[in-house]
């Protein structure tokens, strides 16, 4: 088990339990533990964050690259309407994963997706965080752990290789499940 608890800034969920304030993943170790970063650091500058190799002990890629996981002209086509450019939002490092978000809204709707990525060169922090994360939820199937953190099927989080990734969708008028399921494919297919 893996010692630390590891906040997912993103999204919300909408299950029974949640209330709408983001995802908390708890994950525990009995060897000494990873801890958060300290909230008063600055975050970390997502371009000066080194690659962690694809070597399958660590990531494939780093968290500077939570935008680069998807074009602004996948994130149309799947979401059948138009988007403005991605935003980077760099975020502190938790223990010893980087982590970055990147931003898709669009400008002519409500919809908006969310991506963010977790990066760690210990196989054993990304793979606590997918087993916090998926525990009791149901399985999406795509990349090497994922789940549906959220019942209404607008948020998955998995595992893919070095990499955790939270994707959180919001839509009014297009199909949360398909739009979720085809954006996790991708990024899944980008770290692989």
């Amino acid at each position: 088990m893996i010692g630390a608890v590891f906040i997912i800034a993103c999204g919300g969920g909408d299950d029974d339990d949640d209330d709408g304030g983001g995802a908390a993943v708890t994950a525990t170790e009995d060897s000494g533990g990873i801890e958060p970063a300290d909230e008063t650091e600055d975050a970390t500058d997502p371009t000066d964050v080194p690659g962690n190799g694809g070597n399958g002990d660590g990531g494939s890629g780093d968290a500077s690259e939570a935008c680069s996981l998807l074009t602004k002209e996948d994130v149309e086509g799947v979401f059948g309407v138009s988007m403005l450019e991605p935003e980077l939002i760099p975020l502190p490092d938790v223990g010893s994963a980087k982590v970055s978000s990147c931003s898709f809204v669009s400008g002519e709707s409500t919809d908006s997706l969310s991506i963010t990525l977790y990066s760690a060169s210990e196989a054993a922090v990304i793979e606590g965080l997918a087993a916090g994360a998926c525990e009791n939820k149901d399985s999406a199937g795509v990349g090497d752990r994922s789940c549906w953190y959220s019942e209404a099927h607008t948020e998955i989080q998995m595992q893919v290789g070095g990499n955790f990734v939270d994707i959180f969708v919001t839509t009014v008028d297009g199909d949360s499940n398909a739009i979720t399921m085809s954006v996790a494919e991708m990024v899944a297919d980008s770290l692989s």
